[in-house]
């Protein structure tokens, strides 16, 4: 069943897909994103079926910022053999969904109908120990899979689809996507717990399985734990993940749960939402003539979290490696940004909340003129990557949705007045904004803003809405205050 993309990076003068099949074959050609440029004849006689496509100067295909996978928008043709007829009887082959899940089904039968709970007895018994809920169980099967089997991907033939025996993998200790997601399910079932594998696209992959029934709607194999509360994805590629996290890769996608031999259901995996992949820094800062000299505690949830504790285990032995890590995080204003001493707290790895104390300073950070100090109290500004390219036609994906807070609290010297502050500035475009205000007390000045992303992909219709959003944006992110000198 092959697919066929249509553009390339460089033009075509001339293209042509012709496809011919016997007349006992029923196959369908899946179309995506065809204009008028293409000309499709489809013909049919007692012995064979064609299906011809012919297009001439055809563009480049568009390469922006970015941009998804191009099956979200690149006109592509996917061949899907749906069924045939052998000694006068109709054998079904991709006609629908079902048809796919009795394929796949194939694939996980041995797992499903073996009972693996004897071998698994005693193990399980170590891993929940002290456990008083199955949801506290089966966050401890998921952490222990994480933490305990290697990932290493096999795409042998028929590696790639057909998941190895639990048994083998736990003895092993190494797996691929498949691989864990059929040891969660035996660790799971030998906990009494209510699991199941589940068949899974990337978001690399636009379709749905009934728009395309077939294998190219999925690439990747997770498990699900089903409570009171509905379903919960465990992708067990991940790592420092909690239950009800998925991986960012397959927020949104829709999961094939396999039940038994012949159930099954689709189900949307959930997207994060910005609240829950929050990040908050509060900083108190002094001047010191042009520099300045603060202390700072950045916390992160979610998959800022995840990320920073991926990052930080993996340099474990390398020092010099994690500060710059955590420099990156934390870092203000410009280069001459020091970051003098941090410390992390976390419980666990799998604790939803990771806080980090610092200290810094920024050297020539204030700008004295004729006595006067200005200072850009915007120190973290966000999208300074995204440029506002008016001609944009694709879409702009975002890894995950976030919620970015910053409080910057300025003590004014002695001798020193506030004679300007900002007025206040925001944006609301429903899907990503912001919101920015100064306060003053006494000799403390205390800015608050706020910048969210509300969305997993910004479409073109968007996009003007988008632009106008990150010029309003970095107008806030020139504002200074000015500090006046008292003599």
């Amino acid at each position: 069943m092959p697919m066929f993309m249509l553009q390339r990076p460089i033009p075509i003068a001339y293209q042509e897909v012709s496809i011919t099949w016997d007349a006992d074959v029923d196959m369908d050609i899946k179309r995506f994103h065809l204009t008028d440029t293409y000309t499709i004849e489809e013909s049919s006689s007692k012995s064979q079926k064609r299906f011809h496509l012919s297009a001439s100067d055809i563009a480049a295909s568009p390469r922006e910022f970015k941009a998804p996978n191009s099956r979200y928008y690149s006109p592509h043709l996917v061949a899907v053999l749906q069924s045939y007829i052998h000694r006068g009887s109709e054998h079904e082959v991709l006609s629908n969904t079902d048809a796919l899940y009795a394929w796949y089904y194939g694939f996980i039968r041995s797992i499903y109908e073996t009972d693996h709970s004897e071998y698994f007895a005693s193990i399980v018994e170590d891993i929940i120990d002290g456990k008083s809920t199955d949801r506290e169980r089966m966050m401890a099967i998921y952490e222990w899979v994480q933490e305990q089997i290697k990932y290493i991907a096999f795409e042998d033939g028929m590696g790639g689809f057909v998941p190895r025996d639990p048994q083998e993998v736990y003895r092993k200790r190494y797996g691929d996507c498949k691989d864990k997601s059929a040891l969660i399910y035996a660790l799971g079932k030998a906990a009494n717990l209510d699991v199941a594998m589940c068949w899974i696209g990337s978001r690399d992959i636009p379709y749905s399985y009934e728009q395309l029934p077939a294998p190219y709607v999925d690439n990747h194999m997770i498990a699900c734990y089903r409570d009171d509360q509905g379903y919960h994805f465990l992708d067990g590629t991940g790592q420092y993940l909690p239950l009800g996290a998925p991986t960012e890769f397959i927020q949104g996608k829709e999961a094939l749960i396999a039940i038994d031999h012949q159930e099954y259901e689709l189900v949307d995996v959930p997207s994060q939402s910005p609240e829950d992949n929050r990040t908050v820094d509060t900083v108190r800062m002094e001047l010191s003539g042009e520099m300045v000299k603060g202390t700072g505690t950045v916390s992160l949830r979610g998959y800022p979290r995840i990320n920073m504790v991926r990052n930080l285990s993996s340099y474990a032995d390398e020092k010099d490696k994690a500060q710059k890590r955590i420099e990156a995080l934390t870092r203000k204003g410009n280069n001459a940004y020091v970051l003098t001493d941090y410390k992390v707290t976390q419980a666990s790895k799998y604790e939803d909340q990771w806080d980090c104390t610092y200290t810094f300073s920024l050297g020539g950070y204030a700008q004295e003129v004729n006595k006067d100090l200005y200072l850009n109290m915007n120190m973290s500004p966000q999208l300074t990557s995204h440029t506002i390219d008016t001609d944009r036609k694709l879409p702009i994906e975002h890894e995950y949705m976030w919620d970015k807070n910053y409080v910057v609290q300025l003590t004014v010297p002695a001798g020193r007045v506030i004679s300007h502050l900002p007025d206040p500035s925001s944006y609301d475009g429903g899907a990503f904004g912001y919101e920015s205000k100064y306060t003053q007390q006494d000799n403390i000045v205390t800015y608050h803003h706020r910048v969210y992303l509300n969305t997993l992909m910004v479409q073109p219709s968007d996009m003007g809405q988008w632009h106008d959003f990150l010029r309003s944006l970095r107008k806030t992110y020139k504002q200074s205050i000015v500090v006046n000198d008292k003599s």
